[in-house]
């Protein structure tokens, strides 16, 4: 059985279409695990995500609780690791992009699938293949927390990313946020939202099993309405549970952490600031933000993400005309960090103040989109 698999993303435009095999094993809903380490093995290294601008280095750790979807959570926990170095970050260090081969086979586009001319879709052609699966995230695995005497504790951001994405897709946005001294929790959604993702179960015997999740297309419809309606609301409750998870950390409880038995969680008692805590997203993850600050007080505010990690893999975003993603990025950073620190009382360089009041030669005071009045009908 075969089934067209949609996915897009939102950032600067970027959707894509794959034709998959659900029946080829790409959901492998019985693959026992044979690692609590979620990060592949690469052999080689063509894109290397940017360093964040802060100045903090930064490390990683993949969080899975519960063993079942409506009961656990699972996230990757970005946090500040150490000062940074004088010397630059080896070109060669850090995880893989694309965690498992699970992910990159469903978001790799097949070279005989038919897909819109619309200007909005993108073929991912080989080369683009090989840049995506050979791409770096430049942090720490398991690293080691900042120690306290370079700072005390961190406010949290809360991630939700977009239909089709996951848990790795804004990786730039992460250290970004993170090399200023926030921790940042990204969600991967297990409503069926995910472009794929999975849960761990127990099996008769005791031992783990892959559960993969199935990402569900629905086009337009009173179907739609009542399909996302469930799934933004199961999203912000496990954002709120990911908030249970870091509560829970920062009291030195045992989470309960499905990966990395040997990773240090004691760590992270008294420097998780969940008293500053906020949430943001892009695209639907920016729906599930509102609806999540709706539903539990304890967040104090929310932003919303404009820009993936694939501008900076993938060569057509470098064409004449385009905002250097570099750029971009900076100047929706300064402003995220700025609203969100403004708001959680945490200390920030005023210069990234000068984006919100429209200082920056990449913005446009006002709007240049005029919008004329309807006729009247009477």
């Amino acid at each position: 059985m075969s089934s067209l698999i949609v996915q897009r993303f939102t950032g600067l435009g970027w959707r894509s279409v794959r034709a998959a095999l659900v029946d080829r094993y790409i959901f492998n809903l019985s693959k026992q695990t044979e690692s609590r380490i979620d990060v592949r093995t690469m052999t080689t290294v063509a894109t290397r995500l940017p360093d964040g601008r802060g100045p903090y280095a930064v490390g990683c750790v993949d969080v899975m609780t519960g063993k079942q979807i409506g009961d656990g959570t699972f996230c990757r926990l970005f946090y500040p690791s150490s000062v940074k170095s004088s010397e630059p970050f080896n070109s060669i260090s850090g995880i893989p992009w694309f965690p498992r081969d699970e992910y990159s086979d469903f978001y790799l586009i097949s070279e005989k699938t038919q897909y819109t001319t619309d200007d909005y879709y993108v073929r991912v052609t080989k080369e683009d293949k090989n840049k995506l699966e050979s791409c770096v995230v430049p942090v720490t695995y398991n690293g080691p927390v900042l120690p306290k005497q370079d700072k005390s504790a961190f406010p949290v951001v809360i991630f939700s990313h977009g239909l089709g994405s996951a848990r790795f897709q804004y990786s730039t946005l992460y250290l970004d946020l993170v090399s200023h001294g926030f921790i940042v929790a990204a969600v991967e959604h297990r409503d069926n939202s995910a472009g794929a993702t999975y849960v761990l179960v127990e099996k008769e015997d005791g031992s783990l099993a892959e559960e993969w999740v199935q990402f569900i297309l629905s086009k337009p419809s009173k179907d739609e309405f009542t399909l996302r309606n469930r799934q933004v609301k199961q999203r912000a409750t496990e954002c709120s549970k990911v908030l249970d998870v870091l509560e829970s950390l920062n009291n030195g409880n045992n989470i309960g952490n499905i990966f990395n038995s040997k990773f240090n969680e004691d760590q992270f008692k008294g420097r998780i600031d969940t008293a500053r805590t906020a949430v943001m997203g892009h695209s639907f993850g920016g729906g599930t933000a509102i609806q999540t600050i709706f539903q539990d007080l304890r967040f104090r505010g929310t932003d919303h993400d404009n820009q993936t990690d694939l501008p900076f893999i993938l060569d057509y975003w470098k064409k004449e005309h385009r905002l250097d993603p570099t750029v971009a990025m900076a100047i929706q950073n300064d402003a995220i960090i700025a609203f969100i620190s403004s708001h959680t009382g945490m200390e920030y360089s005023e210069s990234m103040d000068l984006i919100l009041r429209g200082q920056n030669p990449h913005v446009i005071e006002g709007t240049n989109v005029r919008l004329q009045p309807k006729k009247s009908q009477l």
